[in-house]
């Protein structure tokens, strides 16, 4: 464990993220959608944030973190938060950016652990179908952005309970020449999207 420390010291000035948006109807919510998948690209060009995002008919909620902050990764989201200002008759955006002492201290935050009867963990044990897809980064841009948009927004039409994002990017791992044992879609993936349905049968 002391190894690990002195390989991975403690972070020093932590940043986190908290994201939901939710739209009044079908279509402002592709718009929002659609939005929200360009968001992820500039999200990445801006510096080393990370994170989760949920999309279930016509909400996002997403959680993000940053280890060192810089003022470009902190105005990250100005645009989207813009984009939902001048849609306000459409929809509503709720953002809180804030410091935190520790990575711990944003664990406990996004898991709201302060609160009364929270596990302060996942969920585990569930039974449910899980279908993902790697996707990189000049898919999620312009034009890109909302044919992935009005994909997962007619998967979510099926009955699908959510779709989940992972922002991962590729990084190093894309820029490097060495051979390893990398999968290579995750060379250039900078989101990988994974489809949950909850409706399965246990005796399966």
């Amino acid at each position: 464990m002391s190894a690990t420390h002195r390989t991975y010291p403690a972070l020093e000035s932590p940043w986190g993220a908290r994201f939901f948006a939710k739209a009044n109807n079908i279509s402002s919510f592709q718009t929002l959608v659609a939005k929200f998948v360009e968001f992820q690209a500039s999200l990445s060009d801006s510096g080393t944030w990370a994170g989760y995002s949920y999309l279930s008919f016509t909400s996002i909620t997403a959680t993000y973190f940053l280890p060192n902050a810089s003022t470009e990764a902190l105005s990250a989201f100005d645009a989207i938060a813009t984009f939902a200002e001048m849609h306000a008759d459409e929809m509503s955006l709720n953002l809180s950016i804030q410091a935190f002492p520790s990575f711990q201290a944003w664990r406990k935050y996004v898991y709201r652990c302060a609160e009364a009867g929270a596990s302060c963990t996942d969920r585990t044990g569930d039974y449910v179908v899980l279908a993902s897809r790697l996707l990189p980064k000049d898919l999620l841009q312009s034009d890109g952005g909302a044919e992935v948009a009005a994909a997962f927004v007619e998967i979510l039409g099926t009955g699908v309970d959510t779709i989940i994002g992972h922002l991962v990017a590729g990084r190093a791992v894309a820029k490097t020449e060495v051979d390893n044992a990398v999968n290579p879609a995750w060379r250039t993936a900078l989101w990988h999207v994974i489809v949950v349905d909850n409706a399965v049968n246990p005796a399966w």
